[in-house]
């Protein structure tokens, strides 16, 4: 599946690395990371105006019909499609440490200060056909594979401007989220059929040259607008949620409201 989504990343979180070791360090956590976004406005204005949206790009074209704003889905963002940590070290904050550093490095905070430390090609050369015999060929292990790891420092970020999560609702899942600085913006009022679980969205606005107040205006007109959205459902769709995952829901410290 990663062989044929080239927008699709893994992030390993590891343990204590032996430089001497030929074996692999023993992998604590696993961030799937889909990259989303930079939609053209034509194609949203189309999709939107036919009730229909392209395959691909989830964030992007749900936040962007549920609010109605064809600017949302020209952002670049990346979406965590899971997490997965080792069963021997969960529940010991490894998870969150990974998330940390993820969002640390795509806010370009892990930046290699060596300029003679060459960037790390990841693609695979091909031989031109003119030098392969069918007759000739010999089969042997690639000499110029790219490294299995990389270091963070050793691959160039993308320049995103938000990390964004869509997974079933439950109150322990959304209490780890709030607690990495993610606010929802998205709750699906119908239940999904296999798990059934509310499907939630929440992003995360990362840091970037530009003023914080610019950055997170955005994500504030759409968390308040959410809780409006929230409350009038409570009595209808949202009726069998529980008062702690309720308030839990309507409560945010990573995103501020202004009184009126």
């Amino acid at each position: 599946m990663m062989s044929d989504a080239p927008a699709h990343h893994l992030f390993c979180l590891l343990g204590p690395v032996n430089p001497n070791s030929k074996k692999l360090p023993e992998i604590l956590v696993v961030i799937q990371v889909c990259l989303e976004g930079e939609l053209s406005r034509n194609s949203v204005v189309e999709g939107f105006s036919r009730g229909k949206r392209a395959s691909g790009d989830l964030i992007p074209w749900t936040i962007g019909q549920q609010y109605q704003d064809p600017d949302f889905p020209r952002l670049c963002g990346a979406r965590i499609v899971r997490i997965a940590t080792h069963p021997d070290y969960q529940g010991m904050g490894y998870g969150a440490k990974a998330l940390n550093l993820l969002k640390d490095y795509y806010e370009f905070k892990m930046v290699n200060l060596d300029e003679e430390h060459p960037i790390v090609s990841e693609k695979i050369e091909n031989v031109p056909e003119e030098e392969v015999g069918l007759l000739e060929e010999c089969i042997e292990p690639r000499k110029s594979l790219p490294p299995l790891l990389l270091k963070l420092d050793e691959r160039p970020p993308e320049k995103l401007d938000y990390i964004g999560v869509s997974y079933g609702l439950t109150e322990s899942l959304l209490k780890f989220w709030k607690r990495a600085g993610f606010v929802p913006v998205y709750l699906r009022q119908t239940t999904n059929d296999l798990t059934g679980e509310h499907s939630c969205i929440m992003l995360n606005v990362l840091r970037t040259d530009e003023p914080e107040t610019e950055q997170s205006n955005w994500l504030t007109a759409y968390w308040t607008d959410f809780r409006k959205r929230f409350i009038s459902l409570l009595s209808y769709q949202f009726s069998t949620f529980s008062s702690s995952l309720a308030l839990s829901i309507l409560t945010n410290k990573n995103c501020k409201l202004t009184p009126r």
